[in-house]
This record gives C-alpha cells, sequence and structure tokens, in this order.
C-alpha cells in the first residue's frame, strides 16, 4: 500500500511539474510577443505632418515569421541614413490584430527611435474611400497574383492619406534622401515603363493624382496579369 501511495506521489509531483513548465512556457511566448498598433489608432494629424517613409509587407508568411525577415536591412539603412525621416512599415493584413515575435532581427530595428511597426487593416483603411467596397468585397484576393497586388492597391491609398515616401522591400540606402524629400516623383524600369514601387508624393500636392490612381483601381483594376490593368499600371498610364 504505502509503494502504491508513493508512486501515486510521485506521478502526481510529475504532472504538476510538467504542467508548471507548460505554463511558464506558455507565459514566455506570450512574453515574446510584441502586438502592433493598427495605422489608423496613430495619431492621423502627426502621421500627415512628418516626414517618413512607407515600406508595405502583405505576404502573410512574412509577417508570420518576422524573425526570418529578409528585408530588414532595406527598413534599417532607410532610418540609419535618414535619421531626421520617420520610417514606417506597415503589415497588410485583414485580421483584428498582428503580434509578432520578438528576435534580435525584430529588437535591432526597434531600437531605432525613427522605426514603428505598425499593421493595416484593409478593409478598415479603405472606409470612406473610393475603394471601400473593391476591399470589402475582397476583389484583389481574386487576382492571380494577391499578395502582389495588395501591396500595389495600398501604395496610392497609403500616399493619399499621409503623402510621403513609398520604396518596396528591396530599395537599399547608400545616401541621403535630404536633398530630393521634397521633390515628387517616380521611377521607371529599364523599359522605360513608370512603376510606383519607388514613388514619392506630397498630401497636398499630390492628394488629387492619388485621388484619380484610386478611382482607376476600383473601376478598371484586372488581376489577371502582372502588370496590364493592375494597380501599377494604371497608376501611371
Amino acid at each position: 500500500m504505502i509503494s502504491i501511495k508513493r508512486k501515486l506521489t510521485f506521478a502526481v509531483l510529475v504532472t504538476s511539474a510538467i504542467i508548471l513548465s507548460y505554463v511558464l512556457l506558455q507565459e514566455q511566448k506570450i512574453k515574446e510577443l510584441i502586438e502592433l498598433d493598427d495605422i489608423m489608432d496613430i495619431d492621423q494629424q502627426k502621421l500627415t505632418e512628418n516626414d517618413k517613409i512607407f515600406f508595405i509587407e502583405s505576404h502573410i508568411e512574412h509577417i508570420r515569421n518576422f524573425s526570418k525577415f529578409k528585408f530588414a536591412c532595406s527598413i534599417e539603412s532607410a532610418a540609419k541614413i535618414n535619421p531626421n525621416l520617420q520610417v514606417h512599415l506597415l503589415f497588410a493584413t485583414t485580421s483584428k490584430s498582428v503580434k509578432l515575435s520578438r528576435s534580435n532581427i525584430v529588437d535591432a530595428l526597434l531600437s531605432y527611435e525613427n522605426i514603428n511597426l505598425m499593421y493595416i487593416d484593409v478593409i478598415k483603411f479603405a472606409r470612406g474611400t473610393v475603394l471601400e467596397n473593391f476591399m470589402k468585397n475582397s476583389m484583389w484576393k481574386r487576382s492571380r497574383y494577391p499578395v502582389v497586388h495588395l501591396s500595389d492597391i495600398l501604395r496610392p491609398l497609403v500616399l493619399n492619406k499621409y503623402g510621403g515616401l513609398y520604396l518596396d522591400l528591396d530599395v537599399l540606402f547608400k545616401t541621403s534622401l535630404s536633398e530630393i524629400n521634397r521633390t515628387n516623383f517616380a521611377c521607371t524600369q529599364n523599359d522605360g515603363l513608370v512603376v510606383n514601387n519607388i514613388m514619392r508624393l506630397d498630401l497636398e500636392q499630390g492628394k488629387s493624382l492619388t485621388g484619380d490612381f484610386l478611382k482607376k483601381i476600383a473601376n478598371e483594376f484586372d488581376g489577371s496579369s502582372w502588370i496590364g490593368k493592375t494597380a501599377t499600371d494604371l497608376t501611371f498610364r
């Protein structure tokens, strides 16, 4: 009888230890998660006033595995070489919240005072704009290239709301933007096609232009091809 009691006691202690270890592990995981702010919950006036650079990540797997995020160098170079500019990395999602796992990469980026990690609830973000129904009906999901085209669509929408400089996540800085930061511009590919992967638009001067871009996207968007009648093509056609 004593032996059985000892075995039962031992079993209970082992089970308790396992449960405690599991609880502590889960608490540690929770502590290691960083909950991001929704860009719409940030001071909107402040976002329009400050000089800024926007990056957009629309790939859900990159959001989930940010600790392996290969484009962190682009964000760091933008912040380091342009310390007077606010650098915003926006994670595009239909979720109501985004949490990142803490990692050396995340901590390194957040060590810069001018780097901000936020998320865009794309349906909420489009409310009150010509793209409201487009986003609500998930028209971009019907594209053959939904990840790429969602980013294409959000670029003029973000600049329409806040103005500033948009850059793709494969753009590395070698020199400061101080001399051209007030200039409105877009870039061309080698074939001369004007694209929206690098562009700057002043909020006031560019609002009517970005407004036209958004109307074209709402009315003419065709996601069956990589370029033709997509947000990139319609932006500068």
